[in-house]
């Protein structure tokens, strides 16, 4: 894990690079589950700060799952990782609906 990022890797990290992928969050009374309908792909993490250090074990663990289960490669995988998180300055602005022309009922 330490050769993809200059420095530790959060819990929040991987959730967005989670997300990123198409995962689904539910929060579940001390752990978190993040599920993939399109892949069948299932994660199930305990529930921590998101700015703790991910454990090795967890790390891999989703590695090797999403990989196995064909979200995607390992290349696409560490290309995610490394790219930078996203924070209010860097995240895109969301877009605006366009509303619905007025109709008048006369």
């Amino acid at each position: 894990m330490s050769n993809l990022c200059s420095k530790p890797m959060t819990y929040k990290r991987l959730e967005e690079v989670l997300i990123d992928l198409g995962f689904v969050k539910t929060v579940g009374s001390n752990y978190v589950v993040y599920k993939n309908a399109r892949y069948d792909a299932v994660e199930i993490l305990p529930q921590k700060n998101p700015e703790d250090i991910l454990s090795t074990w967890h790390y891999l663990s989703v590695r090797k799952n999403v990989v196995w289960k064909g979200v995607t490669t390992e290349q696409s995988l560490d290309e995610r990782l490394k790219r930078p998180t996203r924070t209010s300055e860097t995240a895109k602005p969301a877009r605006r609906r366009k509303s619905a022309p007025r109709v008048s009922i006369g």
